[in-house]
């Protein structure tokens, strides 16, 4: 377990190859075992493989608590069958009805509360509540509805990008119960969730990512600075 720069692939957007909760990491089926071995070892949590549609960017396409995951309905049929086999007894599965695909874009969770795309219809998300087995509020950010891109949430803290409005931060901080840090990952960029793997033990960030950076979403996560990789 610890903190860590990380690129996957040549990308310093990891997010979009994998996401995390206390649990499990949702990765890649494709990426290889040693990157796979570093990520469950650095999150302190085990892997549980996932293509969609042919693709490894698992993070892009799935979201999950420690209740259950959601997924992207473009999966194939024995993509999920896959899947099923790396969860235990307990852990829900869904398959999202809704066209909007990017489910790990469009939801921001953790094992209290889900954050949505306010594009969502009812139906949608009530798929998703149930599923994960917390309520769920639509929300956005910084003119981005995609709320997983943009922003970070784990058991343990909630990190808000940094073109949040005053409104936003105060907004969010009532329906989330935590104080928000506003921050940029990869020198600047604001899809902060895209820029991160992170649950309550560990985080990776893009290797492009500054010191100050760095810190502050450290700060924002609760996570101890002497828990970094060299």
């Amino acid at each position: 377990m610890g903190v860590a720069k990380y690129s996957i692939r040549g990308t310093d957007y990891i997010g979009a190859y994998a996401n995390a909760c206390d649990k499990y990491v949702i990765a890649g089926a494709g990426l290889t075992q040693k990157v796979k071995g570093y990520l469950g070892s650095l999150l302190g949590a085990r892997i549980v493989e996932l293509s969609v549609n042919g693709s490894d960017m698992a993070g892009i396409y799935a979201r999950g608590n420690s209740n259950g995951v959601v997924v992207s309905n473009i999966a194939r049929d024995y993509e999920i069958r896959e899947m099923k086999k790396h969860l235990v007894e307990g852990e829900n599965l869904c398959v999202l009805k809704s066209n909007m695909n990017a489910v790990g874009n469009n939801i921001l969770a953790n094992d209290r509360i889900a954050l949505i795309n306010p594009d969502y219809d009812r139906e949608s998300a009530e798929q998703i509540g149930d599923a994960l087995g917390v309520e769920t509020v639509s929300f956005e950010t910084g003119r981005f509805k995609t709320v997983g891109a943009n922003n970070i949430l784990t058991n343990r803290g909630l990190a808000m990008n940094n073109r949040s409005s005053e409104d936003e931060v105060e907004e969010m901080e009532k329906v989330v119960g935590m104080k928000p840090v506003m921050t940029t990952v990869n020198t600047g960029g604001l899809g902060i969730g895209l820029g991160t793997i992170s649950n309550g033990s560990g985080l990776l960030v893009g290797d492009s990512t500054t010191g100050f950076e760095l810190a502050r979403v450290m700060d924002a996560l609760d996570i101890d600075d002497n828990t970094v990789k060299k």
